[in-house]
């Protein structure tokens, strides 16, 4: 245990789906915080509809109509299908929908 250091805290901003990697090392110097993320985020964890609607609205530039016409759901539910996929991506628009998925590899 340490005496009289305290430890003021630790702000990290990585990106969505990386994996977070903290060392800690007590010396006689004090305590040294390591911090490292994988260089390659993981996709996140998209349902398979879910990933069947992105591929839609990302390849082909389908409307949300043509996607629920496509699929043979209604357009409400490609609609909650998308504010999940943006939520789980972090994205606010369909072209950074496009950016995100292509960094992922997943288009």
């Amino acid at each position: 245990m340490l005496w009289g250091n305290r430890m003021n805290g630790l702000a990290v901003r990585v990106p969505m789906g990386a994996v977070l990697r903290i060392d800690v090392r007590t010396t006689a110097e004090g305590v040294t915080v390591a911090v490292a993320t994988d260089q390659a985020p993981r996709p996140p964890k998209l349902t398979p509809r879910q990933t069947e609607v992105a591929r839609l609205m990302v390849s082909t530039g389908l409307s949300i109509k043509e996607i629920a016409a496509e699929l043979g759901i209604s357009e409400g539910s490609v609609r909650t299908h998308s504010t999940a996929i943006y939520r789980a991506l972090g994205v606010r628009s369909r072209p950074e929908l496009v950016t995100k998925l292509r960094k992922l590899g997943v288009v």
